[in-house]
């Protein structure tokens, strides 16, 4: 596990692609192809590392956002968790009211304050603070054909 000054950065070579139906309505794109793992200094402020990858040689930039951004991104989702977990406890608390209106009102409550507290979860568990910036990134190819070598591209996983 990496420290509060550095963040653990999966890379993905991207070899191919291909875009899905999404359960909402729109696309889903799943990457295909090697990843490499990087240990990286945080920044401060915060700004760009660039790694090598491994399997093409080439070199990828990476923002990332500072360790005290990272804190504070920390803090306020945490803020956010405890409140909605509040929220949660309170509207179960007035579930039992008298009034039916009451009930439904603090029941829908209670469930948007557990959906909020589980992305929220989720969000702290998953935001490392990085980004790929400088890539040659081309989505010209059809979806599923693999790509040639010099349109290959590298995504986070």
């Amino acid at each position: 596990m990496p420290s509060r000054d550095e963040a653990a950065i999966t890379l993905r070579h991207v070899r191919s692609y291909q875009r899905r139906p999404g359960t909402e309505g729109g696309t889903t794109t799943v990457y295909r192809g090697p990843v490499a793992t990087f240990t990286l200094t945080r920044p401060d402020p915060p700004g760009e590392r660039t790694v090598t990858c491994p399997h093409c040689e080439r070199e990828v930039t990476i923002a990332l956002r500072s360790a005290p951004q990272m804190q504070r991104l920390r803090t306020a989702l945490t803020i956010t968790l405890t409140t909605a977990l509040a929220l949660l406890v309170l509207s179960l608390l007035l579930v039992y009211g008298d009034s039916s209106l009451l009930r439904l009102l603090f029941g829908l409550l209670g469930a948007l304050a557990l959906v909020t507290a589980a992305f929220t979860a989720l969000r702290l568990r998953t935001d490392n603070g990085a980004e790929v910036v400088r890539d040659n990134a081309t989505y010209h190819h059809p979806s599923g054909t693999d790509l040639p070598e010099e349109d290959q591209f590298h995504v986070l996983a």
